[in-house]
């Protein structure tokens, strides 16, 4: 029964793979056939880990703020506890899901090295005093 339905499984994420990912379904078709899939684990393990070593956020470089301070815009972008790696808070902006400072206009955030990124913001100008 496990072995039918492991089989099964198998099948199913095969297709998938080949439907939506047919450079990779070569790439792993071809570690199984070569009977080196725990290599190809391996190897995909070793590369995640240097990405998420070589991505951790070391500097946060801010650019165009008068009012706001450069803290209170690094806290705004390092909000949860995934924004230790600046691919999540660069891809995070990408897609619009980043926060941003009610006296901030907009906010855009490039990466300057891989450990580093680049916060340009455009605060709202103060039209009067109270």
């Amino acid at each position: 029964w496990l072995s039918r339905n492991v089989d099964l499984f198998f099948l199913i994420f095969t297709i998938q793979v080949i439907i939506f990912m047919p450079r990779l379904a070569m790439v792993v078709l071809i570690f199984i056939m070569a009977g080196k899939l725990s290599v190809f684990i391996v190897v995909a393990a070793i590369l995640a880990l240097g990405v998420l070593i070589l991505f951790y956020v070391q500097e946060i470089e801010v650019d165009g703020n008068e009012y706001c301070t450069d803290q209170q815009i690094v806290d705004t972008v390092k909000n949860d506890k995934y924004s230790i790696n600046t691919l999540y808070i660069l891809a995070k902006y990408a897609v619009g899901k980043g926060e941003s400072l009610p006296c901030l206009d907009s906010i855009k955030v490039s990466l300057k090295a891989p450990w580093a990124l680049k916060v340009k913001v455009e605060e709202k100008p103060i039209v009067g005093y109270v």
